[in-house]
């Protein structure tokens, strides 16, 4: 029998790559925004199960079919570097805990604008019972890594409103 393990040394097992930052419950994530500035607007869902997004100050599209008693959410949009999947993904905030989090650091004077420090994203809890805790870390400079994120191949959250990928009309 050989010295090799079946299971090499340091193998990890990959992660979902999905594009978009979802939260799972009990996880927490630390994430960099990139954004320069938010992108908001409305979301209301379909009954074939897709998203139909209008910009804040817009009026609700006519002609779809929304879900029955389903009512227009507001949400942030932007482009965050997550350290786990070592990715930039676009985040679609509707919670209003995290919205009223982020904006308090973003418009503190001895915090700033959210791309000079990290977040921590942690979620607890299932369907009503759910909540979300959002934390600033400490001010420290982009890695280099996450600088080149931010120059190359950035997504264009705008795609949201018609629908189209963003990271296909990554910049």
């Amino acid at each position: 029998m050989s010295n090799f393990s079946f299971i090499p040394e340091g193998h990890k097992m990959p992660s979902s790559k999905g594009r978009y930052t979802k939260v799972k419950e009990g996880e927490t994530l630390k994430l960099r925004v990139l954004s320069l500035q938010i992108v908001d607007g409305f979301v209301r869902w379909s009954n074939d199960n897709k998203p139909i997004r209008w910009r804040n100050g817009e009026d609700e599209p006519a002609g779809f079919d929304f879900r029955e008693g389903d009512k227009a959410k507001y949400f942030w949009a932007l482009v965050v570097w997550n350290y786990e999947t070592e990715q930039s993904e676009v985040w679609e905030i509707t919670q209003k805990s995290i919205l009223d989090s982020l904006r308090n650091y973003a418009t503190d004077e001895d915090w700033g604008h959210p791309n000079t420090y990290d977040l921590k994203i942690s979620r607890t809890g299932a369907g009503l019972e759910t909540s979300y805790a959002l934390t600033a870390l400490p001010h420290k400079a982009m890695t280099k890594k996450v600088e080149e994120a931010m120059n190359t191949n950035f997504p264009d959250v705008h795609a949201l409103f018609t629908g189209d990928d963003p990271f296909q009309a990554a910049k």
